[in-house]
């Protein structure tokens, strides 16, 4: 296996390459990434690619970046050649699915290609059209256990129409898939998800597929501009690789692009977002990519790897650009590194797929014609250390928004708190797990004789001496009462409490107390 990269600027670029050497392969995949989003322009590069490789497989998607070993570009035409000595490549394309149709074209896909010594499937989609994530569901009913990855098409963000590539044809509102064959051949995946979730839980009151209309009851524009600004929708879907939604699956996270917004205030995204799911922000945080391992594929010990492919999201590359292309240095040190950055990341095994965005997928191909030596090898994980520019960005923005927001909302529960509190004929202390007390009402105050000192502060130190000693082991079961008598120095009198608590439990996990507090007798 050998993998040739180069950019496209006429049909002369071909001559810059062996071609009856590459033409001599037993099989020959060629993948065009164009950021030229130019019918006519790619109608011209796949005849000529066609002209100089006539047996080649030949797919390709427009893109909202390029890979070519350590170089990430925009705006640029890049075709890959892959030689294969020992297996096969087969492929399939669909053209103008809709919504209905995504599903059933996904499955055919997958029939199509998939052969009993397959061992790696490729496939890339329209995501603008139709609703990718329906499309990879049916390609993973059909995919008989393949480990399979794939990318949606991009159009440097403009969100307006992208294209998918077969052959000498532009496929409008397509996919392709492709299947690697062969017993020699190996294949392995690395997944980096590094996201960064912020803000409340919300859930999504009304959905269908991929366009949410309502998230916790009100539009789906209405909450953005409620937690991330009026700039921030008004950029939308752009602005969207910034910060996503993250849909909670169970254990997993699932951040989720917007591709459109519509009059109504509903929102459309790369993939479901279930109706009565849980979500979050999220978004790639360069601090903590910058102190994060990168890592090679785990591959066979008796085998070498020969290329890496990255599937990279568009936001990584506009938001970390800098980082990824550390990641890719390193990745460079192995192999041939080719890649493209996309609207989104499809990863699947075992007939489960994701669907994923601000992610990036790393695919290592390798045939077994040659002995991989120990010496000299790459360390698999390497620190992706860089310094990070502190740049005033859309990104920061948002956030900065998001947390004034979250930081307006804490004032107005601690009023309602405080009211709700007051309207109580009980004394009211609440604590946190350290045991310190964040709240306590009039009532309390009075019961327990805490003065106010002259610069208007409460003097905590004796309610914490007094009521901790009393209901510490109340933090640790559900319900404890206790009585007891302390001398108060205030009153200098002997009073006698009667003090109910009850432990503040959330996802499991005891956080807090609080305490109900009555003179006894």
């Amino acid at each position: 296996m050998q993998t040739y990269s180069i950019y496209y600027e006429s049909a002369l670029t071909f001559h810059l390459l062996p071609t009856d050497e590459i033409n001599s392969a037993k099989s020959l995949f060629i993948q065009l990434f164009s950021g030229q989003i130019s019918e006519t322009m790619l109608e011209k590069v796949l005849r000529e690619i066609k002209i100089f490789f006539p047996k080649a497989v030949v797919v390709g998607v427009t893109t909202d970046g390029e890979i070519k070993n350590e170089a990430v570009s925009t705006y640029k035409t890049l075709i890959t050649i892959t030689t294969f000595q020992k297996s096969k490549i087969t492929s399939f394309a669909i053209e103008n699915i809709s919504e209905e149709t995504a599903c059933q074209a996904g499955e055919l896909l997958a029939k199509k290609v998939a052969r009993r010594d397959t061992k790696f499937l490729l496939l890339y989609t329209d995501g603008l059209k139709f609703n990718a994530d329906t499309l990879s569901r049916g390609f993973s009913r059909e995919s008989r256990d393949l480990p399979f990855c794939g990318l949606i098409a991009a159009d440097n963000g403009k969100f307006f129409e992208t294209f998918v590539l077969h052959d000498d044809r532009i496929l409008r509102s397509g996919a392709v898939a492709v299947a690697f064959s062969g017993k020699e051949l190996e294949v392995a995946i690395e997944l980096f998800e590094e996201l960064e979730m912020v803000g409340p839980k919300m859930r999504v009151t009304k959905a269908s597929g991929n366009v949410v209309e309502r998230i916790e009851g009100i539009p789906a524009a209405t909450l953005y501009r409620n937690y991330l600004g009026e700039e921030f929708v008004r950029r939308l879907p752009r602005s969207g690789t910034d910060i996503s939604l993250v849909v909670e699956e169970g254990s997993e996270y699932s951040a989720r692009q917007a591709t459109a917004l519509y009059e109504d205030g509903s929102i459309r995204y790369t993939g479901d977002v279930p109706e009565g799911s849980l979500c979050r922000f999220g978004y790639l945080d360069s601090d903590q990519l910058a102190l994060s391992s990168c890592c090679l594929p785990e591959f066979p010990s008796d085998s070498k790897i020969e290329t890496i492919q990255v599937f990279a999201d568009s936001a990584r590359r506009r938001v970390t650009g800098n980082l990824l292309r550390r990641q890719i240095e390193h990745f460079c040190k192995e192999a041939e590194v080719i890649g493209v950055c996309g609207y989104g990341e499809i990863i699947g095994k075992e007939s489960r797929y994701r669907l994923l965005n601000q992610a990036m997928v790393v695919v290592a191909f390798g045939e077994k014609e040659s002995e991989k030596f120990e010496d000299g090898m790459t360390e698999r994980c390497m620190p992706c250390q860089l310094p990070i520019l502190e740049e005033e960005t859309l990104l920061r923005k948002g956030l900065a928004h998001l947390t004034s927001q979250m930081l307006e909302q804490m004032q107005v529960k601690e009023e309602a708190l405080r009211v709700l509190m007051n309207e109580v004929p009980y004394g009211i202390l609440l604590y946190d797990e350290d045991l310190q007390l964040q709240h306590c009402n009039a009532m309390a105050e009075r019961l327990l004789g805490i003065e106010l000192k002259l610069g208007g502060s409460r003097d905590l130190t004796l309610l914490d001496r007094w009521i901790v000693s009393l209901f510490q082991d109340g933090l640790k079961s559900e319900k404890l009462i206790k009585v007891g008598r302390l001398f108060d120095p205030l009153a200098g009198e002997d009073i006698t409490l009667r003090i109910s608590t009850v432990g503040i439990v959330s996802e499991g996990r005891v956080c807090g107390a609080m305490a109900i507090v009555q003179k006894d007798g």
